[in-house]
């Protein structure tokens, strides 16, 4: 029997040093370049992330259902 697992909510909401290098730091370490599990993602306040990093996070990420982001 497979198990489902738990959508992911990631939240890197005042991270001001977060930026789109981070993030590509982060999509070359993850397993096989897919976090299949992440649902939801807040960026709120992360001032130096472009929308570079978030295309990158989202093809990272590919279940992806809400991303937010304000500065």
């Amino acid at each position: 029997m497979m198990t489902r697992l738990q959508p992911l909510i990631e939240d890197y909401s005042g991270m001001t040093q977060l930026t789109d290098f981070s993030i590509y730091v982060m999509m070359m370490s993850s397993n096989e370049g897919k976090c299949q599990g992440v649902r939801s993602v807040n960026f709120t306040g992360c001032v130096n992330l472009t929308d570079v990093g978030l295309t990158w996070f989202s093809t990272m990420c590919p279940n992806i259902e809400l991303v937010r982001k304000r500065n």
